[in-house]
């Protein structure tokens, strides 16, 4: 799958590229459990356990760096607020990212993760509740990755995200492990659907 896909053509994916796929915000029983808060200060950033093995662009992961920026990665950056299109062969790469941005988590706003479920159906949730832009006028956002064992299955989904200041203001989609392929998504035009 190329960069800049349309919705339409990550949904439609074969089962052999990433899966990928976009849904409205669930704020329900899940995400009302007590999920671990982890981050309370700018560009903050951990290497979590998942809680299980997945495998992303070939490789298997058993922890995964959860930043206050808006993203998950494999890779070694965890505090790159400055955002860019995807795929960029500068870091942060190795890159899940629902809506990455420079985000103020003390500005009211928490990173959260947990993994939930049971052997072999486990889902890692990162979680990023109301968390405000840096640039004016400090919209606030807020919007989940889930990772789930053994289908690999990559899930967005989205609650809160006022329409960007201008294009590329956010970035989203993935990236392997040096840039050089992934999957853009256009956070213009997010619209939540089931796969």
């Amino acid at each position: 799958m190329s960069a800049g896909a349309t919705f339409d053509e990550i949904r439609r994916a074969p089962a052999a590229e990433l899966n990928l796929c976009i849904y409205p915000f669930d704020y329900g029983e899940e995400t009302a459990r007590a999920m671990q808060d982890k981050f309370d200060i700018p560009y903050q950033a951990d290497i979590v356990p998942i809680g299980f093995t997945f495998n992303y662009y070939g490789d298997d992961h058993t922890e995964v760096g959860i930043t206050s920026n808006g993203y998950l990665t494999f890779g070694s950056d965890l505090y790159n607020p400055t955002n860019v299109p995807i795929p960029d062969i500068s870091p942060p790469n190795d890159l899940i990212t629902p809506m990455w941005d420079d985000y103020k988590p003390n500005w009211q706003g928490h990173v959260r993760y947990m993994t939930l479920g049971n052997e072999p159906y486990r889902r890692f949730i990162g979680e990023w509740i109301y968390m405000r832009e840096d640039d004016p006028p400090h919209d606030r956002c807020t919007f989940q990755t889930i990772l789930h064992e053994g289908s690999n299955e990559i899930m967005f989904r989205y609650w809160e995200f006022p329409p960007e200041s201008y294009p590329g203001d956010r970035t989203a989609g993935l990236e392997n492990q040096d840039g050089t392929e992934g999957v853009a998504i256009d956070t213009m035009a997010v619209e939540p659907f089931d796969c």
